[in-house]
């Protein structure tokens, strides 16, 4: 792409421009552009628009994510999510590994929304919305991702009307579940409010989270965020492992030794911490996008007032002047110093970097380490069903990591 347009090069798609700079140098001034330039919320607003309050404003958004980062984050709230998502992911891995033959990316979707709506929502409404909400959740991804949505934001096309209507079947469930919950506690007669994270435990803790009605159509949108780079990391992370037998073996050994020894670590740099990063670096989104909110200049060019900027995170990530052989999946890479030259890890930021940091990162890295990988291997072996098939990514039907081009099937059989 750079060979061909430059490193600096603007597309016209009707309803605004769209400025797409391809430099790991653009992409370090990027993650520390201002809010006040350049918002990442009101790209949010402007495509998935039907999911939002009619009265959301980038700042109803920034404070909403303010307020559920410090609820996501705390040890204690953390611990508690990884003890309610155990048993719905050892019960997906078993019914999967019942039929020995699994699609690896059906399955890592599967996981990370219901695992999602028992974390989120709590059991109850999981065991009753569950199947239904997979189908709308993957619908909706679909959605956002469309060229007419990206040409025409907030049109009234069948994009956007199945958003309303997914918005609406959202709203309905938890209506009901904000009335089944207040019935049981007797609430007082106030604004009805629903715990955002009380789905970790039977009996709910004095200091969580509270989102008032009004914005409970928000809840769609943290779903489907759980989904977008969560599903993608795991599939791309097993497939390698199933590619690589011996990569497989060390990585199981790793984390059987970690629970062996009870130990909770938070390096970096340890072989299934690099097989993590490795698979953010080689399957990266393709594009990160903000909205110009006034006119303003990005590295000395002038971006007026509704066009969009964008970084090519995936041609960053693929270059070959910054990652040696960059098509090749080589975990270790992050671990023999081959890596220290990359500039506090901006050139790779699979979750966000700095204020925008995605804040379920911790999250999802606690459950790939403690509980994911160590079902998916602990007892079992992964082998590719055709080891010599060409396996691409395809990067416009997700918003996030992306997801194989066509199934990718894997053996799983007993160790």
């Amino acid at each position: 792409m750079r060979e061909t347009h430059g490193p600096v090069f603007s597309l016209n798609l009707v309803a605004t421009t769209f400025n797409l700079f391809i430099s790991p140098a653009h992409q370090a001034t990027f993650w520390r552009v201002s809010d006040d330039d350049f918002s990442l919320n009101q790209i949010f607003i402007d495509r998935c628009g039907p999911l939002w309050n009619p009265d959301a404003t980038a700042e109803t958004v920034a404070l909403l994510m303010k307020q559920l980062t410090l609820a996501f984050n705390r040890s204690s709230r953390l611990q508690a999510f990884c003890r309610a998502a155990t048993p719905v992911i050892h019960n997906i891995v078993k019914d999967a590994y019942a039929g020995q033959r699994v699609d690896l990316f059906e399955m890592a979707s599967s996981l990370a929304i219901r695992v999602s709506l028992r974390v989120f929502f709590g059991k109850r409404f999981h065991d009753a919305h569950a199947d239904r909400a997979m189908v709308l959740v993957r619908q909706l991804e679909k959605d956002i991702m469309s060229p007419i949505n990206s040409i025409f934001p907030g049109w009234p096309l069948p994009p956007n009307r199945r958003m309303a209507q997914f918005t609406a079947t959202m709203k309905a469930w938890l209506d009901e579940e904000i009335q089944h919950r207040l019935a049981a506690r007797s609430a007082a007669a106030h604004d009805a409010k629903i715990g955002a994270v009380d789905g970790t435990s039977d009996a709910e803790p004095d200091d969580y989270l509270e989102v008032s009605y009004a914005i409970v159509m928000h809840f769609a949108t943290i779903l489907l965020a759980a989904h977008t780079n969560t599903a993608g990391t795991i599939g791309w992370t097993a497939f390698h492992l199933a590619r690589d037998p011996a990569l497989q073996d060390d990585v199981r050994q790793q984390l059987a030794a970690e629970a062996s020894a009870g130990v909770d670590p938070t390096g970096t740099t340890d072989l299934f911490s690099s097989c993590i990063r490795e698979t953010g670096r080689r399957y990266s989104s393709l594009f990160k996008v903000r909205k110009a909110v006034r006119d303003t200049e990005f590295d000395g060019y002038f971006i007026p007032k509704d066009q969009l900027l964008a970084i090519s995170s995936a041609c960053n990530a693929l270059d070959p002047a910054s990652f040696g052989s960059p098509l090749e999946y080589d975990p270790r890479r992050w671990m023999d110093g081959r890596t220290d030259g990359i500039a506090n890890g901006r050139e790779v930021a699979q979750f966000g970097f700095g204020k925008h940091k995605c804040l379920g990162e911790r999250l999802a890295l606690m459950t790939f380490r403690q509980i994911v990988f160590p079902a998916l291997l602990a007892e079992h072996r992964l082998e590719l069903v055709d080891p010599d098939a060409s396996v691409e990514p395809n990067y416009f039907k997700t918003m996030g990591t992306p997801f194989s081009a066509e199934p990718v099937l894997v053996n799983v059989s007993r160790l």
